[in-house]
């Protein structure tokens, strides 16, 4: 299968064009993504991109960039993040205004904490205290360990970042291809009504009722469920906190946090806080910030 990839921003209906071609390769085993098409790729593209090849591969099929067609821009960009190098093409080049692609098949602490604080908070461009860093870092490393704990992702997490001079705005990815939040919340809804049922608290009529409702519970539903003070599906305490900490950061500097998993999509800014449905599917969820540095 030959894919096309088109140019990719970070916009939701660019989004969505990268769930299209999760969409498109879900049976694939042989795929060639091809770049003649392609004159942007965001931090976005190069994550979700990642994670999908290495996605392909764990089934046994075979991925292929061409990187023959690929535009000036665009090639340097892969060069900068180490994309290319990660796909067997050795390129040496400076990382430029990239937070590198990463890949975490695993959950390595120690590596994860100095990509956040080294790769992304401490490279001058955004201006913080030596404590607002630590705590930024925490909440962002809870980002991870929810992947890690939560999603099932048999290829593990993947992360890329960008500086943009020109409009002060530093942004991180992070993808990961397991079950997603909504299907978690399900579940530990799920669970607490079957414990209510066990014990005694709910009758057979709302047993019944309750496990229809939370089978049907829409994933933006459930995605704003997660926003809540004092929801978790997080079974130690006081973890699942994470999202909830580095939204109320990210807002407090006019930045923008974005989840989407599902068909569910999350906005919350200072100014905003929705939760909408998509067209298209994402099979895991994708952790979009962005922080103005002005």
């Amino acid at each position: 299968m030959r894919i096309k990839v088109p140019t990719i921003h970070d916009d939701v209906e660019h989004f969505e064009r990268l769930f299209e071609i999760i969409e498109a390769t879900l049976t694939a085993t042989d795929v060639f993504f091809d770049f003649t098409e392609c004159e942007y790729l965001r931090q976005n593209a190069v994550a979700t991109l990642g994670g999908l090849a290495r996605l392909i591969e764990s089934r046994g099929g075979t991925v292929v960039f061409e990187w023959g067609g690929c535009c000036a821009t665009v090639l340097k960009n892969l060069k900068q993040n180490g994309f290319i190098r990660a796909f067997g093409k050795e390129v040496v080049v400076g990382i430029g205004n990239s937070i590198p692609y990463k890949e975490s098949p695993s959950k390595d602490k120690v590596s994860l904490m100095q990509y956040i604080k080294k790769d992304w908070l401490e490279r001058g461009w955004l201006n913080i205290t030596a404590d607002e860093r630590s705590a930024v870092a925490g909440n962002a490393w809870e980002v991870y360990e929810n992947a890690f704990e939560h999603s099932g992702s048999a290829v593990g997490v993947f992360s890329c970042g960008q500086f943009y001079p020109k409009t002060k705005e530093l942004t991180l990815c992070v993808v990961d291809f397991g079950v997603g939040i909504p299907h978690n919340v399900r579940n530990f809804l799920g669970q607490l009504v079957e414990l209510g049922f066990s014990v005694g608290s709910l009758s057979e009529e709302d047993h019944q009722e309750y496990k229809e409702v939370i089978s049907n519970f829409a994933s933006e539903d459930a995605l704003e469920w997660a926003f809540l003070e004092g929801k978790s599906t997080r079974k130690s305490s006081p973890g699942g906190l994470g999202l909830k900490e580095l939204a109320r950061f990210v807002s407090g500097r006019n930045g923008r946090l974005e989840v989407y998993s599902e068909y569910g999509r999350a906005v919350i800014t200072n100014q905003q806080r929705s939760f909408s449905r998509l067209k298209k599917f994402f099979p895991g969820t994708i952790v979009h910030i962005s922080l103005l540095c002005n």
